[in-house]
């Protein structure tokens, strides 16, 4: 079977192209979906999307439905993100008109031809299925479970949902995974394989919960806290916090094959403002990893990795140079369901993973020292 790619909606024709003619050059994968969301500029805009389209100087939806439009017609599936997780205010007095402008937002998107919906609130996913029949739900990894007992009364309290995305927290869990395919084979399993989120963030919830319409509220109450936050957790110790990142790299995908998952995301729609190619030349390169690694060995690592993208310390580091020091999937096919238990306290197996990279690659790491540092739109010098 062919691994099934979702990656974020270019913002232009000609990236969207350039993407997808990637399918024509790829063996093992596909990208088969984009996901999108509006950015909050725009008219339609409601309260329920995450606010991670930056393109705030494309108002009109117009421009937006021309894009999706064009995606579809090139033959992909199209998901938009109804994913804030944060809870519905149904006593606000503003209740009802945001009702209404979704209900505008979905009756545009059902005439372009969108019939997919990414929603991380139980309230919006129970008024969607009652609603509007015409889209198949899809429940988001904002939802943030991470326990088999979560899924499966999820599951439960919604049998007419067709995909989840767990945790990436859960992305190593390979007994928890093994019987979330083993419970419901139905239901699709996409894991998010590049995010590169701290491992364990007690934040990402939180964060995930913003819709900040203000720049000056979303610089104060984001960009100094969550991204700030998030930075000095990696540079307190960079090689730690890549060996304990939920990250899948491209060539353990076939071990997510064997327990029959073959769904896969790509984040980093955050990194669009800065750099959409970049963004984009990251994807190719993470597919082409899937086919054989050989085809990137001369990367760095950051090259395939969104959170870490622009850090100067990872960009020393080339594939074939890290890839063995990294810790091996095989150790967490075998004990990655215990982690959420004894990880730093009885067992240290990451820590010796980074002390060995220090070891090894340490010359390289003395060269970056003085170097900025960037983690999301954060700077850190």
């Amino acid at each position: 079977m062919l691994n099934k790619f979702s990656l974020p909606m270019p913002y232009n024709k000609k990236l969207i192209d350039s993407l997808l003619d990637e399918n024509n050059k790829l063996e093992k994968s596909r990208i088969t979906s984009f996901y999108f969301s509006l950015p909050s500029s725009c008219n339609l805009f409601t309260v329920f999307e995450q606010q991670r389209n930056d393109y705030v100087e494309y108002p009109d939806f117009s421009y937006w439905k021309d894009l999706i439009k064009y995606s579809l017609d090139k033959g992909v599936d199209f998901i938009y993100n109804l994913n804030n997780p944060k809870n519905i205010q149904i006593e606000s007095a503003d209740f009802q008109l945001e009702l209404e402008k979704l209900d505008t937002l979905l009756n545009e998107l059902k005439s372009t031809g969108v019939d997919k919906l990414r929603v991380a609130n139980h309230k919006l996913i129970s008024y969607l299925n009652g609603n509007y029949k015409h889209f198949k739900l899809y429940a988001s990894t904002s939802f943030e479970y991470k326990l088999i007992k979560e899924y499966l009364h999820f599951m439960q309290i919604h049998p007419f949902i067709q995909q989840i995305v767990p945790s990436c927290d859960v992305n190593k869990n390979f007994e928890l995974l093994k019987n979330l395919r083993k419970f419901n084979n139905q239901i699709d399993i996409e894991i998010i394989v590049n995010e590169g989120c701290v491992g364990g963030c007690a934040m990402r919830y939180d964060h995930s919960c913003e819709v900040l319409k203000n720049s000056a509220l979303k610089n104060k109450f984001c960009e100094e806290l969550y991204s700030k936050l998030c930075a000095d957790t990696v540079f307190e110790n960079p090689l730690l916090y890549l060996c304990k990142s939920p990250v899948i790299y491209p060539w353990e995908i076939s071990e997510y094959n064997k327990i029959g998952i073959y769904n896969f995301k790509l984040a980093g729609r955050e990194d669009f403002k800065r750099d959409m190619q970049k963004s984009i030349n990251s994807y190719i390169l993470y597919l082409r990893g899937v086919d054989n690694i050989k085809n990137i060995e001369n990367e760095s690592i950051n090259s395939i990795i969104h959170h870490i993208a622009n850090i100067k310390l990872f960009e020393n580091f080339k594939i074939k140079d890290i890839k063995p020091l990294l810790p091996n999937v095989k150790h967490y096919v075998k004990s990655g369901h215990l982690c959420d238990s004894i990880c730093g306290i009885d067992c240290k197996y990451c820590y010796k993973c980074a002390e060995k990279i220090k070891k090894v690659l340490g010359k390289k790491i003395s060269k970056i020292s003085k170097q900025p540092h960037y983690v999301q739109a954060c700077r850190i010098t």
